[in-house]
C-alpha cells in the first residue's frame, strides 16, 4: 500500500455470498490485522510487535487508564479486548475468551507444559505520574494460577527496543485469601484457595515521560490449558495505592 503513503484511506476486506453458497462457505476468521514497514518481520516475535508499535508514531498510547473485562462489559468503550491486543510467542496460537463472566480470559495452548508456550495481553501507553502504577485484578482456575509476568518495552537512546521485566513486590498485592509465589526473573504464580480475585500491582514510574508497550503474559508451566481471567485493569498514580515492584534489566 505504499502508493497511499500520506493519504487517508478506507480499507475493506470481506467475503461474497452467492446462490451456490451455503452459510458454511462464506465464513473466514481474521486472526490479526497489523500495519508495519515494508520488509519488516511483522509477525514472528512479540519483540517485533512491540517494536512496530513503539516506532510507529501514528499509533498513540491509550487515552484511558481504566479497563473492564467481564463479558457483561463487552459493549463498554473501555472493554479490555477492545483496547488491548492478544499475542502468543509466535502469533500462531494466542487464545482468549470474550464470553467469560469472570473477566477477560487469556490462555495458553492446551498441551504439555512448555515455558515457550506463552500468551500476552498488550497495549501502548504514554506514561506520566498520573498513570505510573499498573494494577489489575485477576483470578486463576482449578485452584491455581499459571506463571505470569509484566514486561515493558520502550525505546533506547539509539532507537533500539528495550525489554524489561518488572520485579513485583508481592507484599504490595491484595491477595484476598490467595497465595502468590515469586518464581524469579519477574515471574510469579499462585495457589487459589478461593475464587476471590487478587489485585496485582507494578510500579512503572521509571518510565515516566516515555511511550511504552505493556505486556501482561503467562506461560504454560502446569501442562494442559493455563489461563487467568482479568476483571479490571487500572493505571493510576502512586497515591492510588501502595508502592509496587521496580524494574530490572
Amino acid at each position: 500500500m505504499t502508493e497511499y503513503v500520506g493519504k487517508r484511506v478506507l480499507i475493506a476486506t470481506g467475503i461474497f455470498y452467492t446462490d451456490d453458497c451455503t452459510r458454511w462457505d462464506v465464513q473466514y476468521v481474521i486472526h490479526h490485522i497489523r500495519f508495519c514497514e515494508l520488509g519488516s518481520d511483522w509477525g514472528s516475535t512479540v519483540d517485533t510487535l512491540a517494536g512496530n508499535l513503539l516506532k510507529n508514531t501514528d499509533v498513540a498510547g491509550q487515552s484511558i487508564n481504566d479497563f473492564v473485562g467481564s463479558a457483561n462489559d463487552k459493549d463498554e468503550s473501555n472493554y479490555i479486548f477492545s483496547k488491548w491486543g492478544t499475542a502468543s510467542k509466535n502469533f500462531a496460537s494466542a487464545d482468549y475468551e470474550v464470553s467469560a463472566s469472570e473477566g477477560a480470559l487469556i490462555k495458553t495452548r492446551n498441551e504439555e507444559l512448555n515455558v515457550e508456550n506463552c500468551v500476552f495481553l498488550y497495549s501502548k501507553f504514554a506514561i506520566a505520574e498520573q498513570n505510573s502504577y499498573l494494577r489489575f485484578k485477576a483470578r486463576g482456575f482449578g485452584g491455581n494460577i499459571p506463571e505470569l509476568a509484566v514486561t515493558v518495552y520502550s525505546l533506547g537512546a539509539g532507537g533500539e527496543v528495550v525489554e524489561q521485566i518488572i520485579t513485583p513486590d508481592i507484599s504490595a498485592f491484595d491477595l484476598n485469601g490467595n497465595q502468590v509465589t515469586n518464581m524469579g526473573g519477574g515471574w510469579i504464580n499462585g495457589t487459589w484457595s478461593t475464587d476471590n480475585y487478587t489485585q496485582f500491582k507494578w510500579d512503572l514510574s521509571d518510565f515516566e515521560g516515555e511511550n511504552v508497550v505493556i505486556m501482561i503474559g503467562l506461560r504454560n508451566t502446569l501442562g494442559g490449558e493455563n489461563k487467568i481471567a482479568i476483571q479490571e485493569i487500572h493505571l493510576g498514580s502512586a497515591a492510588d495505592g501502595q508502592s509496587a515492584g521496580k524494574v530490572t534489566a
